[in-house]
């Protein structure tokens, strides 16, 4: 079965629910973070992003059945970005990560005229090693995966 995913911009009042999967246990050690956020950081987070809709990166939340499940975003460097993203566990594993990077990728090249997007994680990850590789990146070095407009535009064609 086919989980419809859809792709839009936060609001604050996404906290409560971007907060269910930003500060889930098992999501804490894929993020690298240094302390566990509150609702009250996420509404922070979320507020400042509505406040700058031209701000270097482009986040979207992932809603599934009206459920905010996760978080993706573009941070731009120039002509490139690094993708980024988060779900909540209990929508690993069902394509909802690779339907919006795939979504997130389009709208790097297609709207915003990237030239290359970028994804930076270690091997030790091998979930998101198979989401990017499904969405068309290839390793470059120990880390770091990659796309350019023109890979998207011949794998399109």
């Amino acid at each position: 079965m086919t989980i419809d995913v859809v792709l839009r911009e936060p609001t604050p009042a996404d906290a409560e629910q971007f907060h269910a999967f930003a500060a889930h246990p098992l999501v804490l050690p894929t993020v690298d973070a240094t302390q566990v956020p509150s609702v009250e950081d996420v509404r922070t987070f979320l507020t400042e992003l509505a406040g700058q809709p031209d701000a270097p990166r482009r986040e979207r939340v992932i809603v599934v059945h009206d459920r905010v499940v996760g978080s993706i975003g573009l941070t731009l460097e120039g002509s490139s970005a690094e993708i980024g993203y988060v779900i909540h566990p209990d929508y690993w594993g069902r394509g909802v990560a690779t339907r919006a990077a795939i979504e997130m990728v389009r709208l790097g090249f297609d709207e915003l005229g990237l030239t290359r997007i970028y994804a930076q994680f270690s091997r030790e990850n091998p979930a998101s090693v198979r989401v990017v590789e499904k969405v068309g990146l290839h390793q470059v070095d120990d880390k770091t995966w990659e796309i350019t407009a023109d890979e998207w535009a011949a794998a399109a064609a």
